[in-house]
């Protein structure tokens, strides 16, 4: 016994320095799990979240310089299509032109969004218009009728948003009324840091850029090629050019997808590195405790407590590691979170998670190694050197 107790204090004098640097490793290679986790979660968050508005079975089409009443005319009867308007640019892909909203008769004024497009726009986006009515058809000139949006009718002061409805204001001279209020949207990226604030729709066919196409799902390939055999009646020197609307979206957060793999790969380095070095301390240990193993086990321990004995010291520098690495990954990525408007939630489940993964790794790591040496036979664990 008292040969025991001489090789486990040994071992542990001896291992001090490596069992820390194997806590840090592991502490380094969690936070790195975790934080691979919860930026993924905001990835799939982005993904599944909630515009305000519907781009499912949208198609967007770059007029490119082409009059948008021919081609709208020219689209509007090919199967498949449910709806089609018009807009200078679209929301929520990194563009925002901003426009100087002025009461009459005095010097206050309010800085709003702009965006151009027709009567059609809100139908084909599901947008809510909660009060008045749309804008009206136009064709030639800007419309003296806008639309705002909820957020517009809290800046500019009313309590209730219908109490905004008939309101005349300046912009760029011109006298424009309120014609209806529709529900708040997200215009910003979702990673821009900034709420949506105030938003004006208004028409202006000469500063449209894009024609937007609703069409039936089901049958996105035959639509697209009898709109692209359309678009060469209309346009025949330039091919067309379109995107769906989901696509776009999704295209915008590519760089957060792009940061989840370069984190994950740290990640993947990280822990194999730690995994490593426990197994090259575990073999170490469990070879240098061969004769005590031996010992035990003729006086009568079982496998499994043998197993328990040899894993006990690096299931604690497991649970070091974690004990250390998720508070820290969870304020660490909180810090960051919290400059997001539109954020997941990072829970504790999401630490359990990232936990369970390296205690598992670790695990594999380890057992193999101490349930090879408990198996051994205590004949020739008492013979080794």
């Amino acid at each position: 016994m008292a040969t025991m107790k001489k090789w486990s204090l040994s071992s542990g004098k001896k291992w001090s320095l490596r069992s820390v640097l194997t806590v840090s490793q592991f502490t380094i290679s969690l936070i790195f799990i975790i934080t691979s986790i919860v930026i993924y979660d905001q990835f799939k968050h982005y993904r599944q979240f909630d515009y305000g508005f519907n781009p499912k079975n949208i198609i967007n089409i770059n007029l490119q310089s082409n009059d948008f009443q021919l081609v709208k005319n020219r689209l509007k009867d090919v199967k498949g299509i449910k709806q089609l308007s018009e807009c200078a640019y679209l929301p929520a892909t990194g563009r925002n032109d901003n426009l100087e909203l002025k009461i009459p008769g005095k010097e206050k004024t309010f800085n709003a969004i702009s965006l151009t497009t027709d009567d059609n726009f809100i139908k084909t986006l599901d947008i809510k218009l909660l009060y008045g009515e749309n804008i009206k058809p136009n064709t030639t000139g800007k419309s003296d009728l806008i639309l705002v949006n909820e957020e517009a009718t809290r800046n500019f002061g009313f309590k209730n948003p219908s109490e905004i409805l008939g309101q005349t204001y300046e912009l760029n001279g011109q006298s424009v009324q309120v014609a209806g209020v529709f529900k708040d949207i997200t215009f910003y990226l979702l990673f821009a840091g900034r709420p949506t604030g105030p938003i004006v729709l208004r028409s202006n066919p000469e500063e449209l850029k894009y024609i937007t196409v609703k069409f039936e799902g089901g049958n996105t390939n035959a639509v697209l090629k009898e709109l692209t055999d359309t678009w060469k009646t209309i346009d025949p020197i330039h091919p067309i050019q379109y995107e769906f609307y989901e696509d776009t979206l999704t295209n915008t957060n590519q760089g957060i997808f792009d940061l989840v793999s370069v984190i994950s790969l740290l990640a993947f380095l990280a822990i194999t590195i730690a995994c490593l070095g426990l197994l090259g301390m575990a073999i170490y240990t469990t070879e240098r405790r061969t004769k005590e193993i031996g010992v035990r086990k003729v006086l009568g321990a079982s496998e499994w407590s043998l197993n328990y004995q040899l894993a006990k010291e690096f299931l604690i520098m497991l649970a070091i590691a974690v004990l250390i690495a998720a508070p820290s990954a969870y304020l660490a990525n909180n810090l960051w979170l919290n400059f997001m408007v539109v954020r997941a939630d990072l829970s504790i489940g999401t630490l359990v998670l990232g936990s369970l993964i390296l205690l598992f790794l670790g695990l594999i790591t380890i057992v193999p190694q101490t349930y090879k040496i408990a198996k051994r036979n205590p004949v020739e664990s008492l013979k080794t050197e």
